[in-house]
């Protein structure tokens, strides 16, 4: 089969969180990945994947991050998520793991949030912090290419292997 990638944006512009989300509705995403880097904490360091919290349960994120956790609103049981509960957990699993043994970066760890992108994706949605740019040494190496290329790629990777064992008998 054919696989595509789909840029919501291509240059250091500002695009609204539901329309991140309609973007990839209109393309038939069989995926979403959102990828950031982090910015405070002062030294703060290490990858973290995000995926989103199970109705009922708390998010380990409560703060309005660059995913846009607004309107997760404070009564987690009345707030709906994607229906991809368990998808939405492998795939950040395959794709945190992915990261981790590519850049030998700190392991922040696999983390549940309400982030407005992946609690109204229509598909498996994942949100990776890619590093803290408030780091000066993360930093130094997110502003070089050659590491953004190995983030890429390891998150394509993880992507791969995620999608091989949903294939698995």
């Amino acid at each position: 089969t054919t696989s595509w990638a789909f840029l919501t944006r291509t240059a250091d512009t500002t695009v609204a969180l539901e329309d991140r989300v309609q973007f990839a509705r209109a393309k038939g995403a069989d995926l979403y990945v959102s990828i950031h880097f982090n910015s405070g904490g002062g030294s703060a360091e290490g990858i973290e994947t995000y995926c989103t919290a199970p109705a009922g349960a708390s998010s380990t994120a409560s703060f309005s991050g660059s995913g846009g956790d607004r309107d997760a609103g404070s009564d987690r049981y009345a707030v709906t998520n994607n229906r991809y509960d368990t998808p939405n957990v492998w795939l950040a699993h395959c794709v945190q793991r992915s990261l981790l043994q590519a850049t030998r970066a700190l392991d922040r760890g696999v983390r549940r949030s309400r982030f407005y992108v992946l609690r109204y994706a229509n598909c498996p949605a994942i949100l990776v912090e890619g590093g803290f740019l408030s780091s000066s040494s993360e930093e130094q190496r997110i502003l070089r290419a050659n590491y953004r290329e190995i983030l890429a790629k390891a998150i394509a990777d993880g992507i791969v292997t995620y999608k091989k064992k949903l294939e698995m008998p």
